[in-house]
This record gives C-alpha cells, sequence and structure tokens, in this order.
C-alpha cells in the first residue's frame, strides 16, 4: 500500500537528527506540515489504512523502520499505534482541519 505522506514524515522528517526539527515530536509534525501541507493532509487517512490493517506493534515498529524512522514513539512506552494516532491528529491541528 502505497503511503507517501508517511513515508516522507518518517524518512525526512524523523531520522537520527529529527531534534533539530523541533524539541517534540509534535512539533516536529508542525514543521511537517508548513513544509508538505498536501502530504501532511495525506497524513490522517494513511495512518488509518496503516492502523485498520491487523499489525502488531513490532510490525508497525519494522514497517516504520523500512520507512527510514529512527525514533521511538513519545513517550516511550505508548506504542508505535497511539504514536501514529498522535502523530495524524498533530497534523490535522496544524493544518487547522481537525
Amino acid at each position: 500500500m502505497p503511503t507517501p505522506a508517511l513515508e516522507c514524515l518518517m524518512g525526512t522528517y524523523f531520522h537520527q537528527d529529527w531534534d533539530a526539527l523541533g524539541s517534540t515530536h509534535l512539533e516536529v509534525v508542525d514543521q511537517f506540515a508548513i513544509d508538505a501541507p498536501r502530504l501532511a493532509a495525506a497524513l490522517p487517512d494513511e495512518v488509518e489504512l496503516v492502523l485498520t490493517s491487523p499489525r502488531t506493534d513490532d510490525e508497525l515498529e519494522a514497517m516504520l523502520v523500512g520507512l527510514g524512522c529512527q525514533v521511538l514513539p513519545e513517550p516511550e512506552g505508548t506504542g508505535y499505534r497511539v504514536w501514529l494516532t498522535q502523530l495524524s491528529r498533530r497534523a490535522q491541528e496544524a493544518l487547522g482541519t481537525a
């Protein structure tokens, strides 16, 4: 399943130096929304698509790592499903569509 918004966010924004783009993961999503508003607008649908397929947290982690993600969910321990939902919601808020 193609997920260009999620791929861009993970590979371009959540790399090993992600904190240069914001002090929190949500601030990084704000920057993503500024830089790529069309992709940020597509993010919630892509996250919903990813989360509706039956995946364990380990499978979600492997998928996100495959997209270039090099960070752990914030705060640690929430798991990737919750983290992706938070990132999706933040993209909507940053674009004023929430």
